[in-house]
């Protein structure tokens, strides 16, 4: 019984990476290259800090960029291009306008449309002991800092056209998926010695933040929070996917496999999440994993499975609790009343819409928000705010009116096409991703509502990346030419028709 077992798991495990295989045997060259370069900045993006330094953020953009060059010169195909233009454009279009505010502009043109600007320049002119400010201002508070902010940008744009592009086809999706799997899993085993030790060292450095909550290589927990939360979401589409194949199939012999690796999966990466003191990040990851619950219960138009979102965070919570409870909860129970009321970050927020009607029209420019916020801030703030510990409130103080409709068009476009994925995927592993995406979605927005995880790199690049995959995948009917994939693996000399099912 046992090596009949066996036998079914090598066949089963055969399957599943045979198309992984196929591709690297007989994909172009071009498609093969587009690959590795994903998978290295995939697997190279958190481990040096989270790639917050210049020289390392410069190494993730130079990849991304070589990366899409490639994807459009040689592996874009045209119904791929049709899916991921617009998303694309809408990330490309605020790269763009960050650039457009750090070039000179007309001086009365910045003055009627910033005035806050202008008195900034104006200002910064009587310090230099020049009379009048220059003929041309740009309207961003630092001009050098926005064009790095746009660079980025454009970067993680870059980045979600070429993992669209790679990702096209199975087997460039789970190469990818699978490596920021094991990525993730890699960032909670390095930080796990000084979670445990509470030593506050980063590859056998001491840093900055509170060495005591489980931060991987992230200098900030809550940003390893949202990288963690990302690989929980992932892991619970990976988890219904096997679930319904070992139900429809009756492959029960492969359940412990199939079912077990993206069940532990998922309460490592939940338990992660906990352990790292992130409130945000643990509220954002139920309402994702809720979210998951809903458009299952949706598609398949039976409200009872709706409980696999409720069976799914009491396995989470049940994980953290036998890892230790109190201690991945800890942070909630210190919670008073006070500091979830009244505490710098709810001031920060106040003091910070002050900032929207200043810069409304042009914004103070991208990447300006530690700027912008000295002139509001109050002094029961004393440390230097260098972002508005919100994704969403800051885009909107810096990036101003512009930014505003491409947000907007932005959370339309990306979360239509995420659900139509979800719906009417090709294959129910497609599908699959796009449920764990669509939950990811939801994480990342509510998540950005209160902290600034998507301006460090590591996250900004990584969720491009998984986004640009849901969002390459097909929908439909199955084209003819891909029915079948057994002739990609027939022996050489071997007929090359297609193989009916």
């Amino acid at each position: 019984m046992s090596s009949r077992r066996s036998a079914s798991v090598k066949r089963s495990l055969g399957r599943f990476f045979a198309g992984l295989a196929g591709r690297l045997e007989h994909s172009s060259r071009a498609a093969a290259l587009l690959s590795v370069l994903l998978l290295v900045m995939v697997l190279f993006a958190p481990l040096p800090f989270a790639s917050v330094l210049p020289r390392d953020l410069a190494i993730l953009e130079m990849l991304a960029l070589a990366a899409a060059a490639l994807a459009i010169s040689r592996v874009l195909r045209p119904e791929d291009w049709r899916r991921l233009r617009l998303p694309a454009a809408l990330i490309l279009g605020l790269a763009a306008w960050g650039l457009l505010q750090s070039l000179p502009w007309p001086g009365f043109l910045v003055r009627l449309l910033s005035p806050q600007a202008y008195q900034s320049w104006t200002a910064g002119a009587a310090l230099a002991g020049v009379a009048e400010p220059p003929a041309f201002l740009p309207p961003s508070l630092a001009p050098g800092e926005s064009r790095a902010a746009a660079l980025q940008l454009a970067a993680i744009g870059a980045a979600f056209l070429a993992a669209g592009a790679a990702g096209a086809e199975r087997p460039g999706r789970r190469l990818l998926l699978l490596a920021f799997l094991a990525g993730a899993l890699g960032q909670v085993l390095l930080g796990a010695e000084g979670f445990l030790t509470r030593s506050g060292r980063i590859w056998g450095r001491m840093v900055a933040g509170d060495g005591s909550r489980l931060r991987g290589t992230f200098v900030n927990s809550d940003h390893f929070a949202m990288y963690a939360g990302l690989a929980a979401l992932l892991a619970t589409g990976w988890l219904w996917w096997a679930l319904r194949r070992v139900l429809r199939e009756r492959a029960f012999a492969e359940a412990i496999w199939l079912v077990g690796l993206p069940l532990l999966l998922f309460l490592i990466f939940f338990a992660a999440v906990a352990f790292s003191g992130s409130r945000a990040g643990l509220v954002a990851l139920i309402l994702g994993l809720l979210a998951q619950g809903a458009l299952l219960a949706f598609h398949y138009r039976r409200w009872q499975i709706f409980g696999v979102a409720a069976a799914a965070l009491a396995l989470g919570l049940g994980g953290v609790a036998l890892f230790g409870w109190q201690r991945g909860f800890v942070r909630f129970q210190e919670t008073s009343g006070y500091e979830v009321t009244l505490n710098e970050r709810l001031v920060a927020y106040r003091s910070s819409l002050g900032l929207v009607g200043d810069y409304f029209a042009t914004g103070s420019g991208l990447g300006t928000f530690g700027h912008a916020f000295p002139k509001v801030q109050p002094a029961s703030l004393e440390a230097t705010w260098e972002h508005a510990h919100s994704d969403l409130l800051e885009l909107i103080v810096t990036g101003g009116l512009p930014a505003w409709p491409l947000l907007l068009a932005g959370l339309y476009l990306f979360g239509r096409r995420f659900y139509a994925v979800a719906h009417q995927g090709r294959r129910s592993e497609d599908r699959a991703l796009g449920m764990a995406i669509c939950g990811c979605f939801i994480f990342v927005a509510a998540f950005s509502l209160v902290d600034f995880g998507l301006t460090v790199p590591a996250n900004g690049f990584t969720v491009a990346i998984l986004f640009g995959l849901a969002a390459g995948a097909g929908t439909g009917a199955i084209p003819a030419r891909q029915r079948s994939g057994l002739t990609v693996f027939l022996p050489r000399g071997a007929s090359a028709e297609p193989v009916s099912r």
